[in-house]
Order: C-alpha cells, then structure tokens, then sequence
C-alpha cells in the first residue's frame, strides 16, 4: 500500500532558535552483554571520584501528532542523595529519527536552557563552566537513539527537573499509523578485544559505563551505562544475582504516565496499543489518549491508530501560526487497493544469543514458525540462525514445498539460545544470498530479509556499511 504523502510549507521564514547543546557522537559497542533491560540511572559523582545514583521521582510523555508529524515532552524529576557538590550524568532513549529541539535543566531555583553548538565547542564551553564551579548542562548523542546529559556542579540535596522536547515522524504501514516511545536501555552486545586501563583512576573518570572500549568499539563506556532493575528496583550490574542493599532500597520501580492527543484530520476505525492498556475518546480536535494507571519502564510503548477505509483518496490540511508565521501541512492518503501479491524469496535470520533465553526464544520460535506457515508454493525462503557464529538451513534459498518446510520447522524447533550476538556475519550472509541468487530478477520475486532479534550491539556502522 502506498504511503500517505505529506507537503510542508513555510509562508513566512525567520531564523529558528533552538535551545539545546547537542553533540553528535562517533559510532562503537561494548564487551559484555547485559541480558535485562532496565531503566537507565543518573549518577553523581563526588569530588573524591565515590558514584552513587540519584533518586529518579517520575517520568511523564506529553505527546502531539499533527498528521504524520510527532512533537513530544519528556519530563523527568531527581533528587541529588548526596551530602556534597557533585557532578552527574544520565544516558537516556529517545527514537532514533528523533531531533531534539529543546532541553531545560532546572537545579533547585536555577534554570539551564541548551543552546545548539558544534561537538567540540559544546565540550570546551561546558567543561570551562565545570571547572568554574558554574552550574551548566551537556547533552551528547552517543548513538541515533542514545543520549546523554551531564549536569556539573549540583548542590547536596539537590532536586532536579529535566525537560526534553523532541520531534518525529510517525510511521504508515499497511494502512495504519503508529509511535513508539523508548522507556528502556536495551543492554547492548559489546564485540571485540577489551582494551585494559593502565589505572583504577582511568576507570573511575571514564564515562561511567560498566564495559571497557575494544578494538571494535572506543565508546563502550559512554554507551553501557548502569542500571537498576525495572521490576524490582535497586542495582542491576552485570552479575545481577545480589540483593538490593539498604542504599539502593531508595530507588524503587517508578512509573511513566503518558498522554497523547493526535490530529489526524481523518476519521478513525480504531486506536489501539499492543503494550499498555490506553482509554481514547474522540473530541472536535482529535483524539485525546491515555494510559488506564500508569506503566513500567522496561519496554517500547506503542501506539496505533487506523483510519476508517476508503476507495477515495483523502486529504487533510493541517495550518499553525506562530507569531507572524504561518505553516501549512497538506496530507493525502490513498484509496485503499486490493493488489495482486508477488511470489518471495525470504531469508529468516534469528538471534539465539545468551540475551535470548527464555521467553524470548519461545516468542521467536512462535513467530518463526508462523511466518514458515504463511509462505505460499510459489516462495523461496532460508532461515540463517546466529550467536557467536552463523549457521544457515540451506546453502541457497529454496522453494517453500512441503520438503523444505518440514526441515524448517525441525530446525526451528530445536533452537536454543546460547552464546553471543554476532551480528555481523548473519547479516553478511543474508546479503550475499540475495545478490547471488540463482535466478533472473525478471522472475519477479520481491526480496526479503527478515531479523528476529532482541539486541543491541555496539558496531551499528560497521552494519550500516554492508
């Protein structure tokens, strides 16, 4: 189905001002894989070089969609445990096409409002002000959906409001709209030789992370942050089997509330979630969504809508002013078009690392051996299994009869899940059968890849590059 198209236009133009130090990052991983996802902790860290994590109070989404574009305000409250002036830092996810557009740091009485500056002129002016004893804000993206922020100078007992406002698309597909909103770090899959410090002090001053940089990725320490557990609270470092002492008993589980008005400027079928339990109610202006209670942070919030079919095509027109400008945003839908389905050459490529383990390797298992189900005769298909090393099924795609489906699922059944997540060489793989097919493009298979995956590594670039 074809995407609806969208027309953005200025009237007017001004310069915008944008208030946000932000500071793009090179590309790496890490050494060690971290199996549970938590939610992400701001630490301090005292002039003596001791760490301990700050008191997250609450996180809140406020979020707006105008057609297919998405603005949102992320809200989050601290509170500084420590009895000294202190420096602190907190890695955060945000959408990977995500702009940020706006950062507020209010410490106690005093408000810090980004300005946008080159990498190493943000750096400089920032580490200038913390050496001055002044209080000032950093934020630095350390992956497409990573950040970071460093708040230098916090005074003992301090409270500390972050406010973040990003800008997004939403995503059309098959004839409905979605979002999702990031609540938790995905433990990342660090490859490569680990590159051993020559002093405690060098570990201790790094950027907090719970890996050492290797030779495949230099920034494993801005991009493994601690975390605390999100269904029980306390510390959750990589062992993860100890008990929450007294201190870290403060930091308990807290909850997002999250709250969404969406002006599609068509009418609705449906407004659905696939992880949260939502209440929606239609207005003049939209549709107005919340959650029914609040939820927890350690997984993706999705969000849905689905227009109500037509074999027209539909256009909504959407206008803002701001002051003496006026914007204008024009979408068209198509009709919906019942179309003749082409045959497949489908490669499955799935994950059975460590981090797999239980009821994710039961989910991917399900999902893949539906996915074999609804291969028609005409299809061709692999299924290319990985960990720490790469194993396809067959040596080339082959037709999905009744003989290769039955070795298949065999194949799918006895998957386990054990080892690490080497990326690299499965996706390789799957590349090289696509561009070496054993037939003419004329054929008219659509080529397909399909990841089944629940990690994150450090070398994204390098994936990016096949």
């Amino acid at each position: 189905m074809n995407a609806p198209a969208t027309l953005l236009t200025s009237f007017r133009r001004k310069p915008l001002v944008l208030l946000l130090s932000l500071c793009m990052a090179s590309a790496a991983h890490a050494a060690e894989t971290r199996e549970e996802p938590g939610i992400g902790m701001m630490l301090v860290q005292t002039p003596a070089g001791v760490s301990q994590p700050m008191t997250l109070l609450d996180t809140a989404y406020d979020v707006s969609v105008t057609g297919m574009q998405l603005s949102a305000e992320v809200t989050q409250h601290f509170s500084n445990p420590s009895s000294q002036w202190a420096n602190a830092r907190y890695v955060f996810p945000l959408p990977e096409k995500a702009a940020v557009r706006r950062l507020l740091v209010t410490i106690g009485e005093r408000q810090i409002e980004g300005l946008i500056r080159e990498k190493d002129e943000a750096r400089q002016t920032f580490e200038q002000a913390k050496a001055e004893g002044r209080q000032a804000a950093l934020v630095e993206q350390q992956r497409a959906n990573l950040f970071s922020i460093e708040i230098a100078n916090v005074a003992p007992g301090a409270a500390i409001s972050v406010e973040l406002e990003y800008v997004d698309q939403v995503s059309y597909r098959d004839g409905q709209f979605s979002l999702r909103i990031p609540t938790t770090l995905t433990p990342r899959y660090i490859p490569g030789f680990a590159h051993m410090p020559d002093s405690f002090e060098q570990v201790a001053t790094s950027g907090h992370g719970w890996a050492l940089p290797t030779d495949v990725v230099a920034d494993v320490d801005k991009i493994t942050p601690p975390q605390i557990a999100a269904a029980l609270g306390g510390d959750n470092e990589p062992d993860g089997d100890s008990k929450p002492d007294d201190e870290s008993e403060q930091i308990r589980t807290h909850q997002l509330t999250f709250r969404a008005h969406l002006d599609t400027g068509l009418a609705l079928d449906s407004v659905s979630s696939s992880t949260d339990a939502i209440h929606w109610q239609a207005s003049a202006s939209g549709v107005d969504v919340s959650l029914e209670g609040q939820s927890r942070l350690d997984h993706d919030l999705a969000l849905s809508w689905t227009p109500k079919p037509s074999a027209q095509p539909q256009a909504a027109l959407f206008t803002q002013q701001q002051g003496d400008q006026h914007y204008g945003l024009l979408m068209v839908m198509p009709p919906v078009i019942r179309q003749q389905s082409l045959p497949r050459e489908v490669t499955f490529v799935i994950d059975t690392s460590g981090s797999m383990a239980g009821e994710s390797i039961r989910q991917a298992r399900d999902a893949l051996q539906l996915a074999l189900d609804r291969l028609s005769p005409q299809d061709r298909f692999n299924v290319i299994e990985f960990n720490s090393s790469t194993f396809p099924l067959f040596s080339n795609p082959r037709p999905a009869d009744e003989y290769g489906l039955t070795m298949a699922r065999r194949f799918v059944n006895g998957l386990d899940a054990d080892g690490g997540t080497e990326m690299y060489g499965a996706l390789q793989q799957a590349l090289r059968e696509r561009d070496e097919r054993q037939w003419a493009p004329e054929e008219g298979y659509l080529q397909q890849i399909v990841f089944i995956t629940d990690g994150a590594v450090g070398d994204e670039a390098r994936l990016f590059e096949l």
